[in-house]
């Protein structure tokens, strides 16, 4: 149950706090959908391929995630 649950939560987490802080919460919420629907397709590939290689797929969107939205201001990247 927490497995199905977690991944959910911290989307969830993700969304709001990058919707609050938005000038363009249509553009957000545009990019929410695609990336529920990305998330559709991810699931689907889970049924492909095994479940180890998936969450190193989903990792990698979190991170992408995390980067382009999840920091406050002032905290630019160091790359």
């Amino acid at each position: 149950m927490l497995a199905v649950a977690l991944p959910i939560f911290f989307a969830g987490l993700v969304f709001s706090s990058s919707f609050k802080r938005t000038a363009q919460p249509s553009a957000a919420f545009g990019a929410n959908l695609v990336g529920a629907m990305v998330g559709g397709f991810a699931e689907y590939l889970g049924m492909a391929v095994e479940s180890r290689s998936l969450v190193i797929i989903v990792i990698a969107a979190y991170i992408v995630s995390w980067a382009s939205f999840g920091r406050p201001e002032g905290m630019a990247p160091r790359w």
